[in-house]
């Protein structure tokens, strides 16, 4: 075990967001976890208050007149190294000392409503009122599950925040903090979300409020800046409420002009919010982007199986309504999640801060004709050339930075141009993700052993090998597959008998051709 692990291997492609917590947080108490013996635990206080020096060190010499964001999250992670870092927790405005350090955003307090509720027209004593430093919840939902949510999006928020620094805040505000000058950024507004007890309820109450809310598993109304959610601990769901608080935090934690995307550029507010929709919590810090996001899946999946592209100069055009009158709206959506993937993670996050001066222009109701170019620094045509090769993956890239394989559910590793095709070492971590439910290994190189790898994805239901060379040894271990119940072999070398055969042994097989 390396000092690297503790940290998160980091890939490149990849954000990682430290959240201010405990000592339980820490490297210390992360190694505790890993059960490090006692001489590697000594060995280690000593590197990880090395670490957080440096680290404190580098933020201490502040942003200057640029953007604020990489010190802000470099003032985050010094915490991880050592919890107890007096400096960076008062730049960070925690309150406290040693081992009993504050953090407002982990406060909160939680009463029955004893008035009706001026929305949903709830009467008194039918509902409850949770709140933090940053959320004004109510529902008519279970204490635990109330809290739960609060929970998770003050922490969400901790990774908003940092991400989007420079859209909140300023470089050299943050600069005046170092210095001493001022207090430390923040902004204090609670965002207003109401929790129902279940989906039934949710579509209930708000079917005459909202059209179309059945099509829904979440939602927020710009309009009365107030998002509507419901009990259910599926990712899919957390998923829609990262989305749909990702549009709250932009729209109200600064001044921003109503509409928005009502004349353009909705692929790039949607993009954003399903860049938050690839959150993963690892305790002590946080992941955004990666190759094996849920959405990039589809992305490469609708690019490269189904040849669908749109130029982004397009994209940019569409008005609101235009947009959501598409009849490919879902492979929209698709692009845009790679697209501002790709903004947000490529070359170490080149174009990241433009990206953010840009939106905050957006929000403002403040952009010019040449804004786009002269804040992302890409022209939409470099961005259109830089998509397909960014949504490639490579054998190591999988194999090195796959952060938690029982965690995904879909993956799209069809062998394109720019692509290098999976060795077995690859498939064997593939079968290490056991949750998987749809796999899509077009053009890749097929061998029995490989698809026997597969063997412990019980859940996998649906397998894409478009262009695949298939023998008889590799059709049956198709069929010894568990769960899988739909196979696309289009384009493929199977003969009839080999199908003939393949029927026999798994009839209830769907098997598209």
């Amino acid at each position: 075990m390396t000092l690297r692990h503790l940290g998160g291997q980091r890939d490149p492609r990849r954000q990682y967001l430290f959240l201010p917590v405990g000592a339980g947080g820490s490297a210390l108490g992360r190694a505790v976890e890993l059960d490090w013996q006692p001489g590697e635990l000594g060995k280690l206080r000593g590197i990880a208050a090395e670490q957080a020096r440096v680290l404190f060190e580098r933020a201490s010499k502040g942003p200057g007149d640029g953007a604020g964001a990489d010190t802000w999250q470099q003032l985050h992670e010094v915490l991880f190294w050592d919890p107890d870092h007096a400096a960076a927790r008062k730049v960070l405005g925690h309150r406290g000392g040693l081992g009993e350090w504050q953090v407002l955003e982990e406060k909160v307090r939680i009463r029955e409503a004893t008035r009706p509720h001026p929305l949903m027209n709830w009467p008194a004593g039918s509902w409850r009122l949770a709140e933090s430093a940053h959320f004004s919840v109510a529902a008519q939902a279970g204490e635990a599950e109330t809290l739960e949510l609060v929970r998770l999006a003050e922490r969400w928020r901790w990774v908003w925040q940092q991400v989007f620094f420079d859209f909140w805040s300023s470089g050299a505000s943050l600069q005046r903090t170092l210095d001493g000058d001022a207090p430390r950024p923040r902004n204090n507004r609670r965002h207003d979300v109401i929790l129902f007890g279940s989906r039934d309820e949710y579509i209930a109450q708000l079917r005459e409020r909202i059209p179309g809310v059945e099509q829904s598993t979440g939602y927020y109304s710009d309009q009365q800046t107030v998002s509507f959610f419901y009990v259910d601990q599926s990712e899919a769901v957390l998923a829609t409420w990262r989305h749909e608080l990702a549009h709250q935090f932009f729209q109200e934690t600064v001044k921003a002009r109503p509409g928005v995307f009502d004349e353009g550029w909705l692929w790039l507010g949607e993009g954003i919010a399903m860049y938050m929709e690839s959150l993963q919590d690892h305790g002590p810090f946080a992941t955004l982007g990666g190759f094996d996001a849920s959405r990039l899946q589809y992305s490469r999946l609708r690019r490269f199986r189904e040849d669908f592209f749109v130029r982004s100069s397009e994209l940019a055009q569409l008005s609101l309504a235009q947009f959501q009158a598409r009849t490919d709206i879902r492979d929209l959506y698709s692009q845009s999640a790679g697209m501002v993937q790709l903004l947000m993670t490529d070359g170490a996050g080149k174009h990241r801060d433009g990206l953010i001066a840009f939106l905050q222009m957006l929000y403002a109701g403040r952009l010019k004709p040449d804004a786009w170019k002269r804040t992302v620094g890409l022209e939409l045509a470099g961005l259109d050339e830089a998509y397909s090769p960014y949504l490639a993956v490579q054998p190591d890239d999988f194999k090195r930075y796959l952060l938690n394989p029982a965690r995904v559910r879909e993956l799209a590793l069809n062998l394109n141009e720019g692509a290098t095709p999976l060795d077995d070492e690859a498939f064997a971590r593939l079968g290490q993700c056991t949750a998987l439910e749809w796999l899509d290994l077009s053009g890749q190189p097929l061998t029995a052993p490989r698809i026997a790898s597969l063997a412990p994805c019980a859940s996998l239901g649906r397998l894409f090998l478009t262009g695949c060379d298939l023998d008889d040894d590799t059709l049956r271990e198709l069929a010894n597959l568990p769960g899988l119940a739909e196979l696309d072999v289009s384009r493929t070398n199977i003969t009839d008998v080999m199908l003939a055969e393949l029927r026999k042994s798994r009839s209830e097989l769907k098997i598209s051709r």
